[in-house]
């Protein structure tokens, strides 16, 4: 698959400043985490000046196995443009999101399991289970199986990486997540050749507060690969 331009998606905002930082130095969509249990949790009324002060720019809603009734009363307060919901693909807030809203609006979060076994592709891919989110224009790849020091599943932000090599052929549009960072987003790119990144723990100081420096890093190795790549293809 051709890829001229790598999207990129900034996750686990917590404040205004981090957001137009993001958007300032080249993120595609800014993701602000609902689930109140997160250390990146986003007070909704952060999220709602995120989502204004940044309307041109898509925003994700972030949410992990969270109740029905929370998500719909949180979203019914939000004033929003181009925001899309993510959730786990195994929740029961996926398919509550798939019942009521567009699959363009949904990006569902896919949990790549630690005993994958086959180490060359996604060409066949568990049971079909990449193949069921085919109506929706973007899917999120993440490590599954993390699970926290209170013994809680994590839903992302666990700054774990998961074997790149089992997505090299994958031809489809999604996000690469996981662990990545400055130091091995280059390599990721490498070796999975994905349209789009989707990063949080990996360019923080603290939970919740980005590191500028890590963010500038992060971004820029991404578009001079960008370039690279372009040129080559011209050259």
């Amino acid at each position: 698959m051709s890829i001229k331009y790598r999207n990129i998606k900034v996750c686990g905002l917590t404040s205004i400043d981090d957001a137009r930082a993001a958007v300032w130095l080249g993120a595609d969509l800014l993701g602000m985490v609902m689930h109140p249990k997160s250390p990146r949790f986003c007070e909704p009324e952060i999220a709602q000046k995120i989502i204004q002060s940044c309307s041109f720019k898509p925003c994700v809603l972030v949410f992990a196995d969270n109740e029905i009734d929370y998500a719909k009363e949180l979203i019914s307060h939000l004033d929003f443009n181009l925001v899309y919901f993510q959730a786990p693909s195994e929740s029961k807030l996926y398919k509550w999101f798939c019942e009521n809203y567009s699959f363009d609006k949904i990006i569902p979060v896919y949990s790549v399991p630690e005993n994958f076994a086959d180490k060359g592709s996604f060409a066949k891919p568990l049971g079909g289970e990449i193949d069921q989110f085919k109506n929706h224009p973007w899917i999120i790849l993440d490590t599954g199986g993390v699970v926290s020091k209170a013994g809680e599943t994590l839903y992302g932000g666990t700054g774990k990486t998961f074997d790149w090599n089992l997505v090299r052929n994958l031809n489809r549009k999604y996000f690469l997540a996981g662990g990545l960072k400055p130091d091995n987003i280059y390599e990721a790119m490498d070796i999975t050749n994905a349209p789009a990144y989707d990063v949080s723990s990996g360019i923080e100081s603290t939970p919740g507060k980005k590191d500028l420096t890590k963010m500038k890093r992060f971004i820029l190795t991404i578009r001079e690969y960008d370039k690279k790549t372009n040129e080559g293809a011209h050259g």
